[in-house]
């Protein structure tokens, strides 16, 4: 019987493989940084290598720390003696030239190495990915020249906030980033605060209204294109050619030359919007100063990835005298290791000059790399419902509400597990407990579509708040999602789906006590756990909230004006 072994970016794992494959990345991550830290030193000042997936630690779009993550999966299955695979799966050409290696190493010689091409479809559309993108982004310059242009004697002469952001269509008028930060500034900061957007997920149809929107908005914001020209537009194609003349020198890693691995990802990197729009935000704050526009302190909205590199090695280098500060709203994975800052991108000036986060609970984690990273505590903008939430007791209330993760192919398994879940316990339309909350870039049609495909017949619902959805809510099940210390804060328990595809994003942090969550690796957890928290009794109840109060306390900073002092200090260069 032929058993695979899938080493896929995005393959699939069973179970015991993949509890063994996340506990090798967890326990891998700080040689990791050392990798890319050495791999970064010969690089230091190019920004062509700091917008780049390698140098990016993005775990999400960079298949580097996966991939050597796999490398140490088969190393250790081999040393077990449980290595019993007839075919090992992988979609890296230079992944598995090194297997080749280990396997001799190991004198493996019953198993077929087999590389899962692209489809053509795939390779087409690859190739096609940057033309189409200079293409789309020159178009948008044009709508975005159309719906008007900013009066520069407007913010001149003043000392500007720049707030970093990003923006879907259906949120011009509602602040899903920042929360309640802007309604909580006097008259004379808001005067001197603009947001700017980098526009995602949004058809060029649509671009006309949300600039329109934007233009005419309560809240202040600079519109980038305003900045840009169709010549920085083109001339982002130059950063790929650079790319391609960009040396890596030899790195060994298990007795085998990993720099082939790190080429291969640099000439295929399959986020180009990611590279396109970082080396335009260079080019917008270049262009800003050009024009002796004034900035006084700058935000950024930080998760590590090329956006911020790119942002904060832009200020750096045009704004030397500015204080960037990086917003980090959310508690993160430790598996996302781009939020989490190392030595080398300080020394490269890739990183903000503080980072600010909502709860002196998560300072430990985001220093684990970097003891010596600059950190302040600030109000926790976009949840401070938990602070009002009032969650009675009520032994009626059994609604069960799934939020999905960003990663469509993630919400999909979680779907499927709810099915199955749903099927064994025997659940119908009169005592289904469940209902989904879309994560807020999906489109909510689609997940309804997939929905009704499976036959889950469960609710979607399309409301935006969370707090709201949360509001008649016995018990949460998610992943890799924010929502789930929010739920936690209100003395709401936690059931973890963690998926099976490549890394597992626990949302958690490790201080947050085990009887308030449970992580559900399989249908039959998914199960106990829900009968667990779904019939809790009054004093499990009690205890739980007092739970919930201590997490609040440790995690969200409630709004003060010594708070909104401490965030928007620029007193620290």
């Amino acid at each position: 019987m032929t058993q695979d072994l899938d080493l896929r970016f995005k393959g699939n794992f069973e179970p015991e493989i993949a509890l063994m494959f996340n506990q090798i990345s967890y326990d891998f991550r700080s040689q990791f940084n050392e990798i890319v830290s050495t791999l970064s030193r010969s690089h230091i000042d190019n920004i062509d290598w700091w917008v780049e997936g390698p140098a990016s630690r993005n775990t999400f779009a960079s298949p580097l720390f996966h991939n050597l993550s796999c490398l140490l999966l088969v190393e250790r299955l081999i040393e077990n003696e449980i290595f019993h695979f007839t075919r090992v799966l992988v979609d890296s050409r230079a992944l598995q030239i090194i297997l080749i290696q280990l396997f001799k190493i190991f004198n493996i010689k019953d198993c077929r190495l087999i590389y899962v091409r692209k489809k053509l479809s795939k390779k087409i559309k690859s190739k096609l990915a940057l033309p189409f993108l200079i293409f789309q982004k020159s178009i948008q310059l044009l709508i975005s020249r159309l719906s008007g242009k900013i009066n520069i004697k407007d913010i001149k002469d003043r000392q500007l906030i720049l707030v970093d952001t990003f923006m879907l269509q259906e949120y011009t008028d509602n602040d899903r980033w920042y929360g309640e930060f802007w309604s909580h500034l006097s008259t004379d900061t808001k005067a001197n605060t603009y947001f700017i957007p980098t526009i995602v997920d949004t058809p060029l149809t649509k671009m006309h209204k949300v600039y329109k929107d934007l233009r005419s908005n309560d809240r202040n914001f600079i519109i980038k294109e305003d900045f840009l020209n169709f010549k920085n537009i083109f001339k982002t194609a130059s950063h790929f050619w650079n790319i391609r003349k960009m040396k890596i020198e030899p790195l060994i890693f298990l007795n085998c030359d990993i720099s082939h691995l790190v080429k291969e990802e640099l000439l295929n990197n399959t986020d180009k919007f990611s590279v396109l729009e970082s080396l335009l935000n260079f080019d917008f704050v270049r262009n800003l100063r050009n024009q002796n526009i004034e900035v006084d302190l700058s935000i950024d909205w930080f998760e590590g990835q090329v956006f911020d590199k790119s942002w904060s090695y832009a200020f750096h280098s045009f704004y030397p005298k500015t204080t960037i500060v990086g917003y980090r709203a959310s508690h993160s994975f430790s598996a996302y290791l781009c939020s989490f800052p190392i030595p080398i991108e300080h020394e490269a000036k890739c990183l903000p000059d503080e980072i600010a986060i909502q709860g002196e609970g998560s300072r430990k984690a985001l220093t684990e790399f970097f003891p010596k990273l600059g950190v302040r505590i600030m109000p926790s903008f976009k949840s401070t419902f938990v602070w009002d939430f009032n969650y009675k007791y009520n032994s009626k209330k059994n609604m069960a509400l799934i939020t999905l993760p960003i990663s469509i192919g993630m919400s999909i398994e979680m779907i499927k597990k709810i099915h199955s879940v749903k099927v064994f316990l025997k659940f119908d339309y009169t005592n289904n407990p469940f209902r989904i909350k879309p994560h807020p870039t999906h489109n909510i049609r689609l997940i309804k579509e997939m929905v009704r495909k499976i036959d889950l017949d469960i609710q979607v619902t399309e409301e935006k708040s969370f707090s709201a959805a949360l509001n008649d809510t016995a018990v949460l099940l998610t992943d890799a999602s924010s929502t789930c210390l929010e739920a936690l804060a209100c003395g709401i328990p936690v059931i973890i789906i963690p998926s099976t595809v490549g890394l597992s994003y626990n949302p958690l942090p490790d201080s947050v006590p085990s009887k308030i969550y449970c992580n559900a690796k399989t249908i039959d957890d998914i199960v106990l756990a829900l009968n667990f928290f779904l019939h809790r009794d009054i004093l499990m109840f009690e205890e739980l909230n007092k739970i919930g109060q201590k997490i609040r306390n440790d995690f969200f900073e409630p709004i003060t004006q010594k708070g909104m002092n401490q965030f928007l200090n620029n007193n620290i260069k």
